[in-house]
């Protein structure tokens, strides 16, 4: 099935499908196809080829991602993505091996990808994009951004976690101190106190 023809991420990158090299462009929503070379993912700057990283790829903006109803999701504010690949062409019956690192690309468009209130999960994926007639492509990418948000889309990074844990701990602190006025502890009895039996 070419690529173009996945509407969801979870079908563009279904186990074995990878291998024709397919992937998943997060800017545009579409599902398109690396090409062999230094620059696999054409002008898509947040590409995913794990179907790991599908879970939140439906959720387009920040005010649909980050909020508290998604709990496994972050919005990735600009980043930048790095990489490196291994390419061979095979032409004529000869193969020209090549490693090398792809031109690192600003991400302005941004994506909501799988995390918690500590960061984004999957930021470095490597896989087999081709391996067959056409020739050999292995890529790994890590996408590095400047802010990421979790739970709602004012404060970056883990300020939001920080500040759900500590209200979580001023709110047990309060329920302590409500149930010691409530169900004050009688004091203890010293052993001679005791009457004997």
């Amino acid at each position: 099935m070419p690529c173009a023809d996945h509407a969801s991420c979870d079908s563009c990158l279904e186990p074995g499908d990878s291998s024709e090299g397919c992937f998943w462009c997060h800017a545009s929503g579409t599902c398109e196809m690396a090409s062999i070379g230094t620059e696999p993912f054409g002008e898509c700057e947040d590409p995913s080829y794990a179907r790991g990283m599908c879970a939140c790829a439906h959720h387009t903006s920040c005010g649909s991602c980050a909020v508290a109803t998604n709990p496994a999701c972050v919005w990735i504010g600009p980043a930048e993505l790095r990489g490196s690949v291994e390419y061979t062409n095979n032409f004529f019956f000869t193969s020209f091996a090549t490693r090398q690192s792809m031109s690192s690309l600003s991400v302005r468009a941004g994506g909501c990808h799988p995390g918690w209130g500590f960061g984004a999960f999957g930021l470095v994926q490597n896989a087999t994009l081709f391996n067959g007639g056409m020739g050999h492509l292995s890529v790994q990418t890590e996408l590095v951004p400047d802010e990421y948000f979790w739970a709602q889309c004012s404060l970056p990074n883990e300020g939001s976690a920080l500040l759900m844990m500590g209200a979580i701990a001023a709110a047990a602190a309060v329920l302590s101190a409500l149930m010691g006025a409530i169900f004050p502890q009688r004091p203890k009895r010293a052993i001679s106190e005791l009457p004997l039996i």
